[in-house]
């Protein structure tokens, strides 16, 4: 009899133990279900907020008007960036303090926007200073004007900073 009781014992708990896997098995489905739809929704929230960010820009910075400097490194010359200013017309307009971050990014191939702005048809001057350190620890401060005309479609400026050039000082400018 006692082992009739244990036998029943064991096949209940086992009974109760196989519904209960049984149980969690949908459980898990829908899990992986609202995991899955709630992906599906952060992903439609980021395609929205691109495209809110392409209108706002086109509200913005019309074409006829809109001016993007942007910058680059050319190689990984050990360069420690640590300033960008840019004045356009004599006018400053954009000023960034680079963290470890950014510059490693701009090492690795990135590009960053430094200007994004209106700016008049008709003929203007652009003043870039980069200032940073050197891989031997010395100090660089390089400075270039470039005279760009501004006409009636968007144009992208690039400054890549090139100290390793032989010719000018280290900055080049020109369309991108």
């Amino acid at each position: 009899m006692g082992r009739l009781i244990h036998s029943l014992v064991l096949a209940t708990l086992l009974a109760m133990t196989f519904a209960a896997v049984e149980a969690t098995e949908p459980a898990d489905a829908d899990i992986r279900q609202l995991d899955d739809e709630v992906q599906a929704a952060k992903t439609d929230a980021l395609n929205i907020a691109a495209e809110l960010n392409m209108l706002e820009r086109e509200l913005l910075y019309p074409s006829g008007t809109r001016l993007t400097v942007s910058l680059a490194i050319a190689r990984d010359e050990g360069v420690q960036l640590r300033a960008a200013e840019i004045r356009i017309d004599g006018e400053p307009v954009a000023h960034h303090v680079y963290s470890r971050e950014e510059l490693e990014a701009l090492r690795k191939g990135g590009v960053q926007d430094l200007y994004t702005g209106n700016v008049t048809r008709g003929k203007h001057e652009l003043d870039v200073k980069l200032i940073g350190a050197l891989a031997d620890g010395s100090y660089f401060e390089a400075t270039e004007s470039y005279a760009f005309s501004k006409g009636s479609d968007a144009r992208t400026l690039g400054i890549t900073l090139d100290l390793a050039a032989r010719d000018g000082n280290g900055i080049r400018i020109g369309d991108r």
